[in-house]
């Protein structure tokens, strides 16, 4: 005889049904509220064709000879295109009289000095030209510098021989022009499933700033129509980044969802951002269809509708969303806590799970915990970005986050900045910052807030001194340096500053005013080499001679060992920057390092292919995978070099440049001894 069913288990499944009905009509009630620009370096000048011919030797340019005109498809108008924006080019063999057909590195083209307005038939020649060669007949007189509107420079010889040249400043940037810059827009035309694989072998956020800020940017420049797999791994990228503002311009454009698992993709986006209606009004509806999603979305699921109902004063809902977390069993001890009502009040909160998720965060903060100084450190990267810049946060608990999120390349110098600048400080802090009673952020806040008062140049510089090595010891110096830059750039260079000049050249290769470095490395001989990282650190400069002499002294003396040799050679050839003769062949003498992170077989040829193509949106991709986990001065030497190459190939010569400082700074030789 059967068995008829017991009045429990009848029971049971009915009761779960009217949870589930009575929470989605709550729920749903309460959720209703970049053209690349193309120029010229060598133009034609009438007035230097018809301009008076030097007193020649057959070397220089006589009556009739023109300056070479452009011809063919190189860039800079010389008939061999080049292999790279900055490789060199060949002089045509019909070229002007007595010049030699040798290569023109753009590297070595020197600022082209204003001559006299009108000089005398019978004055003596002016000085020689930087780019003078030494293989030249000793009783051959120098070409006079053409003028400066005529843009025609002689060619160098090549390579730069070992030899002390005459100390002249770094080449300063080419005439400002407009940014070119590569379209990104691509990666919806990959597969879902391919994008999946790779963004796995991707640590985010990128322990690169460059890297870290540029990740974004292919994300958010995706258009056109999307697939919903697209959207969900894109917005899902982005809060592993940290990304936020890249964040909230895809939540713009984004349609209503359908798909349940981009449902509840999207309402924990809009609840990150703080979006709290547009999320809620997708609570309702995540609810229902759960069932239907991986076990991580449903999760997330029934916690945004506990959310929005405790946000929304709907105790009713609340009641029913802790019945569903333990009716099916959910992980998640800390909401259930926060649902039930522990910490609320300004109550001691429950114990705080060992990773911070948006959900947790948001659950606390509806319910009033005060938070404890260990969010900072267990908050994931996207929710840290958010509570940096919370005014609802304690404000030192904030800038202490600020600092964390600084760090990890989640904040902009500006906003660090303006977080520092928001805290209060007392007078008497802010009259002597050295001899404050506070510690770490608050120290640096003070210190900072007395830099920007302070009018005086010498006391400045003292603080920033100050400043800098705090922010040291915390593993905060590139990002307090990065915020400095906009004050550095602001101060004359003087005598009475030399003894800070190493670290304003710092600060400002950091900031990327490269530009400004070269005042500060005319207090000292021993500086010349920051004109190197200054030139990088510039759009459009090249390092120039006395740069590298000094780098090749600083070698000789032992300032850069072997592996800083081979890093400082491989970013520079990847570069295309001519190097002198003698620090390739001090780097040959020892054996390439092969240490450092190299990603997975086959990741650098994708990169390639990428730079071949010209695929900025997939040479992002790819760089990302390939640097993993590594820092650029961590970075395998082949990984680097390749991924430098890829980025200038793809027209991100910017940001070149910016991970080839990154690989070199930290271990940069220093007047300290460093």
């Amino acid at each position: 005889m059967a068995r008829s069913p017991s009045r429990s288990s009848v029971r049971a499944p009915v009761f779960s049904a009217l949870v589930i009905l009575a929470l989605s009509a709550l729920i749903s009630s309460a959720g209703t509220a970049a053209a690349q620009d193309t120029w010229m370096l060598f133009q034609k000048d009438e007035r230097a064709r018809r301009a008076p011919p030097p007193s020649s030797d057959g070397g220089g340019l006589r009556q009739g000879d023109r300056p070479l005109e452009p011809k063919g498809g190189g860039r800079d108008g010389f008939s061999r295109p080049p292999a790279g924006p900055e490789r060199a080019y060949e002089a045509p063999a019909d070229g002007p009289r007595g010049a030699a057909p040798v290569a023109v590195e753009r590297q070595e083209l020197a600022p082209i000095a204003e001559p006299p307005s009108a000089p005398p038939a019978a004055a003596p020649p002016p000085p020689a030209p930087r780019w003078e060669t030494r293989t030249a007949p000793s009783e051959r007189q120098p070409l006079p510098p053409p003028a400066r509107e005529s843009g025609f420079m002689p060619p160098p010889r090549a390579p730069i021989q070992s030899v002390e040249p005459q100390r002249t400043p770094a080449l300063r940037p080419l005439p400002p022009r407009a940014a070119s810059r590569p379209s990104l827009d691509g990666l919806a035309s990959l597969a879902p499933k391919a994008l999946e694989d790779i963004i796995e072998g991707v640590a985010l956020p990128s322990k690169s700033a460059t890297i870290a800020a540029i990740w974004p940017e292919p994300w958010r420049a995706a258009s056109g129509t999307v697939s919903p797999a697209f959207e969900a791994i894109r917005i899902e990228t982005l809060r592993r980044a940290g990304a936020i503002d890249a964040l909230k311009s895809v939540l713009e454009r984004v349609p209503p969802p359908t798909e349940p698992v981009l449902a509840i993709v999207v309402l924990r986006a809009h609840l990150l951002i703080g979006n709290r209606e547009a999320g809620c009004a997708l609570a309702g509806e995540a609810i229902r269809n759960r069932a239907s999603v991986p076990a991580s979305f449903r999760r997330d699921a029934v916690l945004a509708a506990g959310y929005c109902a405790l946000a929304g004063g709907n105790t009713d809902a609340g009641k029913l969303t802790v019945d569903l977390i333990r009716g099916e069993g959910l992980d998640a001890p800390f909401a259930l806590a926060v649902l039930e009502g522990a910490g609320a009040g300004g109550k001691a909160p429950p114990a705080l799970p060992s990773s911070i998720g948006v959900l947790d965060y948001r659950l606390g903060e509806a319910a009033g915990i005060v938070w404890p100084n260990a969010l900072v450190d267990r908050a994931e990267p996207a929710v840290l970005a958010i509570i940096a810049t919370a005014q609802a946060i304690d404000p030192g608990l904030r800038i202490v986050a600020a600092e964390r999120a600084a760090r990890l390349h989640l904040l902009s110098p500006d906003t660090l900045a303006d977080q520092y600048r928001g805290l209060p400080v007392s007078p008497e802090d802010l009259a002597n910052p050295l001899a404050s009673k506070h510690t770490g952020a608050l120290r640096r806040a003070a210190l900072f807030q007395a830099t920007e008062a302070e009018p005086a140049l010498d006391k400045k510089a003292r603080l920033i001194g100050a400043l800098l090595d705090d922010a040291g010891k915390a593993g905060l110096r590139p990002a307090i340096a990065r915020m400095l830059g906009p004050t550095l750039e602001r101060m004359r260079p003087g005598p009475e500053l030399a003894w800070f000049a190493d670290s304003a050249a710092g600060i400002l290769v950091y900031a990327g005013r490269g530009h400004g470095v070269d005042g500060w490395a005319d207090l000292a001989r021993d500086l010349d080499h920051w004109r190197v990282l200054g030139a990088l650190a510039s759009d459009s400069a090249v390092p120039g001679s006395s740069g590298l002499a000094s780098i090749e002294r600083l070698a000789r003396a032992g300032r850069f060992d072997a592996p800083k040799l081979h890093r400082l050679v491989t970013v520079l050839d990847a570069l295309d920057v001519q190097m002198p003769i003698p620090l390739w062949e001090a780097a040959s003498r020892t054996p390439q390092p092969t240490d450092g992170h190299l990603p997975a077989t086959g990741v650098l040829a994708e990169l390639k292919s990428a730079s071949d193509k010209g695929d900025g949106a997939r040479a992002i991709l790819r760089t990302g995978q390939a640097m993993g986990p590594a820092t650029a001065d961590e970075a395998n030497l082949l990984t680097l070099g390749d991924v430098i190459r890829a980025l200038k190939n793809v027209g991100l010569t910017r940001e070149a440049r910016a991970l080839a400082i990154e690989a070199l700074i930290e271990t940069w030789p220093t007047t300290a001894g460093r």
